[in-house]
């Protein structure tokens, strides 16, 4: 599959006279992570903000699967949601102190009614694996608190 799951096209974004973005330009192929980093007024929120279809860019595209995302309507726009998501790094910022970590990755599964129970916690289980989280079943019943950045 090499069709671009998601890209921003010369994608400028001011707030007054700020000039958050000045011709950004990204591709997301499906099954790829994109990490943003950079340092304090950068620019990192107003990306991602726009990638997720948050704010319209000034000039430029901000696309999925081809269509402008703040133009989707319907399914199209539930796929969207279901399929981009944006990550925070601080844990005391993102995660819900009173769900564990088991309950934080099944959590969207169970709004989008994926899975049953059984396949949620298996989901979740191999994510916290993939996230270094060994052996997941210890970490899947920890709180934030308990769990670094």
């Amino acid at each position: 599959m090499n069709e671009s799951l998601l890209v921003l096209r010369d994608v400028h974004k001011r707030f007054g006279s700020v000039a958050a973005l000045r011709g950004v330009s990204v591709e997301i192929r499906p099954g790829r992570i994109l990490g943003i980093v950079g340092g304090s007024g950068s620019g990192k929120s107003t990306l991602a903000n726009v990638l997720l279809g948050l704010e319209r860019p000034d000039a430029g595209a901000a696309l999925y699967r081809n269509v402008e995302v703040h133009r989707l309507k319907n399914q199209a726009r539930r796929d969207f949601r279901a399929s981009v998501q944006m990550v925070f790094q601080d844990p005391f910022g993102s995660l819900n102190p009173r769900m564990t970590a088991a309950a934080t990755v099944e959590e969207p599964l169970t709004i989008q009614r994926r899975g049953s129970p059984a396949d949620r916690r298996a989901v979740a289980l191999a994510a916290l694996a993939a996230s270094g989280l060994l052996p997941p079943e210890t970490f899947a019943t920890s709180f934030r608190h308990a769990l670094t950045g």
